[in-house]
């Protein structure tokens, strides 16, 4: 929690603030169904842009040199097999057009790693780490046809299609065959030679079938996709829905390698320390939230199965100590982490509305944002008989939607429906901020602070206002009609960035100036929704995964 030192009235600071003059800038950029990503972005070095997605649908394995790749439905996972680790997944982020990777082959003879996903076949050079596309429409793969095989001879790359069409190429390009390929091809993908698989001993809570699926404790059967074997009898193993696999040829015992988000939409990202917090709507076939502490241990918490966690559809999570509190759809959740015990909320714990937007932990209080309103529980009375529930400023807030919350000392900067609420915890009075500068009547959907600064995102603008000289920021940092709506807003010394509906929005306060990151810099989708400030990088939860960007590379700049 930021502090400041700014204890006037909600009152008496809005009738002193100062105008600020328009900054106009041109409208962003569509959405992510118009780009076409044709290779790498060579403007940013290899790990500028890393994505996590959901790498559980496994479509195919290959091994190579080094790796194991695994083509999933949220990219490429690359097993590190001399490290025994995973490393970051190649993704839209780092140039392919597609995150879903129908099959991989590696070419022993050249060192390239080859792909075909939904709508186009890539290679990527190994030296530079450049992926390069050739899409479907334009090497000939006709309508909804997709390639599902890849082979390699001498210096040919044959590709076989879903239909049955060959089509024979390089790097250089592709084009349909009338040939049948030779048959000393190489084979990856749906036509390559697989053996029988052993009978396995699954890991606790698994079972393996020996017609080639797992199933859990809950009765939840997941084939298995795809498997092959390396030189140290290793057998790697895909699922369609328990991702990866390692499996020893010598004893016959298989372990899974969990990678990547339980939901792909990563609408609400929480970091505390090295750990993050990451949920979202329940669009997934297992929905649920993903606990990950930035290295190899991926947790999975879903609803469905814990009692006490009524909703996966996740709107705002908090971290606090050994507790994590999640604002879903339909109430607030408390996770006791030190007693692994769940409890929702609901309105008999006087929630004014079950929608919660927006959570906040204090060392007295919870506070939920909602759409009547806001209530705060006492903290010391969680674990007790008597919990303690009250609603603030009611009825003035009764019936207004509350977006976001932030305190600075003894205020807490409300973004609603209908502008800015600012509520003095310490006199317990507030109001609507009425001046007539700022986002004035307007809705406030986002509220950061840093320092003696509050920043406020609307469906149209970003409006900053230094509580010190009481007085809102003037061009270039105002900046009006964004084109999309704001999501979030993170805040430091450096920079200002603002989650948009159109991309991530950057203002570059030793340079002022604002700079926008959309998909053809690194982003899996457009529409990015929360953000966490990490020193020289930056978290995006956006729909189509979380994704890491290297903001601060000395080698750039932005």
């Amino acid at each position: 929690m930021r502090t400041c030192t700014f204890r006037q009235s909600p009152i008496r600071w809005a009738l002193v603030l100062a105008a600020g003059a328009l900054f106009l800038l041109p409208n962003l950029p569509a959405g992510a169904q118009e780009v076409r990503i044709r290779s790498t972005n060579t403007n940013y070095a290899p790990g500028d842009w890393v994505t996590y997605s959901v790498l559980r649908y496994v479509n195919d394995v290959a091994v190579g040199d080094q790796h194991v790749y695994f083509g999933t439905t949220g990219g490429v996972a690359r097993f590190n097999r001399f490290r025994s680790r995973w490393e970051y997944p190649w993704t839209v982020s780092n140039g392919l057009a597609d995150n879903n990777v129908l099959c991989v082959g590696y070419d022993f003879t050249t060192g390239l790693l080859w792909c075909a996903t939904g709508i186009s076949v890539a290679y990527l050079q190994p030296a530079a780490q450049v992926w390069t596309n050739f899409f479907y429409d334009e090497i000939g793969v006709a309508g909804a046809d997709r390639v599902v095989s890849i082979g390699f001879v001498r210096d040919q790359v044959w590709l076989e299609t879903e239909d049955g069409q060959y089509l024979v190429g390089s790097v250089s390009g592709f084009g349909p065959s009338a040939e049948q390929p030779p048959e000393e091809v190489i084979w990856f993908g749906r036509r390559a030679p697989r053996q029988s698989l052993p009978h396995l001993f699954a890991e606790v809570g698994l079972f393996y079938d020996e017609r080639g699926t797992l199933q859990d404790t809950n009765l939840r059967q997941f084939p298995l996709t795809s498997w092959a074997t390396d030189p140290w009898q290793l057998l790697w193993i895909g699922s369609w829905g328990l991702g990866a696999g390692k499996g020893d040829l010598k004893s016959y015992r298989l372990t899974m390698l969990p990678l990547g988000l339980c939901q792909r939409d990563a609408r609400i990202v929480a970091r505390g320390g090295s750990e993050f917090w990451i949920g979202g709507p329940d669009e997934e076939q297992i929905s649920g939230v993903t606990a990950w502490d930035g290295g190899d241990s991926w947790l999975y918490y879903e609803p469905r199965l814990l009692t006490g966690f009524r909703s996966a559809r996740v709107r705002a999570i908090a971290l606090a100590d050994r507790e994590v509190w999640l604002g879903t759809e339909q109430g607030l959740v408390w996770f006791d982490r030190a007693r692994q015990y769940w409890k929702t909320f609901g309105k008999t714990e006087l929630l004014p509305d079950e929608w919660v937007n927006d959570v906040l932990v204090d060392s007295v209080y919870v506070w939920a944002a909602t759409q009547r309103g806001v209530t705060r529980l006492v903290r010391a009375t969680l674990r007790t008989d008597s919990l303690v529930a009250q609603l603030v400023q009611w009825p003035a807030l009764g019936d207004v939607p509350v977006y976001d919350l932030e305190r600075t000392h003894n205020l807490m900067w409300m973004g609603t429906e209908y502008g800015i609420y600012v509520y003095d915890c310490a006199r317990d009075s507030g109001g609507f901020y009425n001046a007539p500068e700022g986002p004035v009547n307007r809705t406030v959907t986002a509220v950061t602070s840093c320092g003696n600064e509050v920043w406020f995102g609307t469906v149209e603008s970003i409006e900053g206002f230094d509580m010190h000289s009481r007085t809102w920021m003037r061009p270039p940092a105002r900046l009006v009609h964004t084109g999309a709506r704001v999501n979030r807003i993170a805040a430091d010394t450096s920079a200002v960035w603002a989650s948009t509906d159109k991309g991530v929005l950057k203002y570059d306060r030793k340079r002022k100036r604002w700079r926008l990151f959309t998909m053809e810099d690194g982003l899996p989708s457009n529409e990015v929704f929360s953000i966490c400030l990490d020193g020289d990088y930056v978290w995006f939860g956006t729909r189509n995964g979380l994704t890491r960007f290297y903001w601060n590379s000395p080698h750039r700049i932005d």
